[in-house]
């Protein structure tokens, strides 16, 4: 296994705070603070130029992270650097070509590659709200909510890759991860994987990650809100997100991401694998109705009325 003598450099860098790991939903722990990073808006020239172009001509994501077809889990290799207060193992994850936790774009350069959310933008039915919802006092350094992309065949067959590199370290350091040697079998049911795949091929695969909405600046997601007319807006957390979320929070909105695998997380006998969004584009929905109003005289009629 390679060396890891920069180990204290690469975590004082990486965007993901390195704190413990939350037993209940591997959430980061710490004090938190609300950002507003809203930048402004490019000409509106620019905007009508752009405004029935897809996402990709549009925003593209930071040029210098790999697209996902250039990455290479092989790799990869974990590491355990300690123990949360709960007594789990905490395990990063390290690429051994630049000794820093992978990070990806979740699509294909120069194309227009783009996924569906497709939930909304939300808490989960039975999932405790985070406090920037809430408005009670933040407990942790980073809060998230939980968003969900569809992939197409080939991002699905990098994803298992990955869930396959996870599974293959979990077996390989079992003894120390879990108590006892497990076996390939055990490995596998004990597995949570943030890929869901519709057996039955009604609905496409789409993969889970964690959107970064709260806490300190540097380790927010970067979002890019392509508006319907092709303006974009640029800015970080939930008062950037929240009041550009529409009616459907998202849901079946085009979207773009880029990953960054920095942790398996260890509960009891249960592991899995945790992607956080470092940068997402979405591109707004237009209307579902039109305005029946706005191409013809009605307005006009009745602002010439009388009042009363």
């Amino acid at each position: 296994m390679a060396s890891l003598q920069v180990e204290a450099q690469v975590e004082e860098s990486s965007r993901v705070p390195p704190v413990e790991v939350d037993e209940s939903d591997q959430a980061h722990r710490g004090r938190s603070r609300s950002p507003r990073r809203d930048t402004a808006q490019r000409p509106a020239a620019e905007a009508e130029k752009n405004a029935t172009a897809p996402i990709a001509p549009i925003y593209l994501l930071p040029a210098s992270y790999p697209s996902y077809a250039e990455v290479r889990p092989g790799n990869w290799i974990s590491k355990q650097v300690g123990k949360s207060s709960q007594g789990a193992p905490t395990v990063c994850i390290y690429d051994s070509t630049t000794r820093s936790s992978p990070v990806f774009c979740l699509y294909e350069k120069n194309s227009d590659q783009c996924g569906t959310i497709v939930f909304p933008l939300e808490p989960h039915k039975d999932a405790v709200r985070p406090s920037f919802m809430t408005g009670a006092e933040p407990t942790r350094k980073v809060e998230s909510l939980d968003l969900t992309m569809t992939i197409e065949e080939d991002q699905l067959r990098f994803v298992r890759e990955v869930d396959e590199w996870c599974k293959k370290q979990a077996f390989e350091n079992s003894k120390e991860w879990f108590g006892r040697a497990c076996s390939a079998t055990e490995i596998e049911v004990m597995y949570t994987s943030p890929l869901k795949v519709d057996e039955s091929g009604k609905y496409p695969p789409h993969v889970k990650a964690k959107m970064n909405l709260y806490g300190i600046d540097k380790f927010l997601t970067r979002v890019v809100v392509v508006q319907a007319n092709g303006v974009p807006e640029e800015g970080a957390g939930w008062d950037f997100v929240e009041p550009r979320l529409g009616e459907h929070k998202w849901r079946a909105h085009r979207a773009r991401m880029v990953l960054e695998a920095r942790r398996i997380w260890v509960v009891n006998k249960r592991f899995g694998l945790t992607y956080s969004i470092t940068d997402l584009a979405v591109r707004e929905k237009a209307e579902m109705r039109p305005n029946p109003f706005a191409t013809d005289s009605t307005v006009e009629a009745l602002a010439s009325l009388p009042s009363s």
